[in-house]
């Protein structure tokens, strides 16, 4: 699948539609529970590890000026089908720390939550008010599923004439799938990944058993 080879440092695929570039560094900590994710049919395509208080000038997770400190809570966004949405809407109630959104191509919004921006990055630094350079936005959300689920067309300008199952996937995906938005609020002690892979991996092994 060429979303876990766009996770592979060197791997075959360099860029994906909704990603220019191969993840940096800083995704070296979920880079494995990403592409387990993956695999589970969430398709990952924007995601950062939560951190409680790196310095500034750490070399992977630091920005601003030096002398800070800086934090981010846990987010992934991701396609999934109808069926996985369900259980993660589903489950993910019980976890009143994560803020969860999906939407459709058509614009079927729905939202464990009715925070409208949340913070996702943020700094504090000498003699500065406290930076916040990363929120998730409801309304940013609703504008940008467009774009990410016309982005899916570059893979069928590029698939043979005959690959029908690949179009097809492509086709479902664009039809009925979900983009989604994950936030843990939890900065401190929440796996907003395991949390996830729980969910999904379990589901999966479930349908392979039936």
């Amino acid at each position: 699948m060429c979303f876990c080879k766009f996770l592979t440092p060197g791997g075959a695929v360099k860029s994906l539609p909704w990603c220019p570039e191969q993840p940096g560094d800083e995704t070296v900590c979920i880079r494995s529970q990403l592409q387990r994710m993956c695999r589970t049919g969430c398709l990952t395509v924007n995601s950062q590890p939560r951190i409680n208080g790196a310095l500034s000038t750490d070399p992977l997770f630091g920005w601003g000026p030096a002398g800070g400190v800086v934090y981010q809570k846990a987010y992934a966004e991701f396609f999934c089908s109808p069926q996985t949405w369900a259980l993660l809407e589903e489950h993910l109630a019980k976890t009143p720390t994560v803020e969860l959104m999906g939407v459709t191509r058509k614009g079927e919004l729905k939202a464990s939550h009715e925070t409208q921006v949340t913070a996702v990055t943020w700094g504090v630094f000498p003699g500065q008010e406290i930076q916040q350079p990363t929120v998730v936005d409801a309304q940013a959300f609703l504008a940008w599923k467009d774009e990410a689920f016309a982005l899916w067309d570059q893979f069928t300008t590029v698939l043979p004439e005959d690959n029908t199952a690949a179009r097809a996937f492509v086709k479902e995906v664009q039809d009925s799938w979900y983009l989604v938005n994950c936030v843990d609020n939890n900065f401190l002690s929440g796996d907003l990944f395991q949390t996830i892979l729980g969910i999904t991996a379990d589901a999966k092994t479930a349908r392979k058993g039936a």
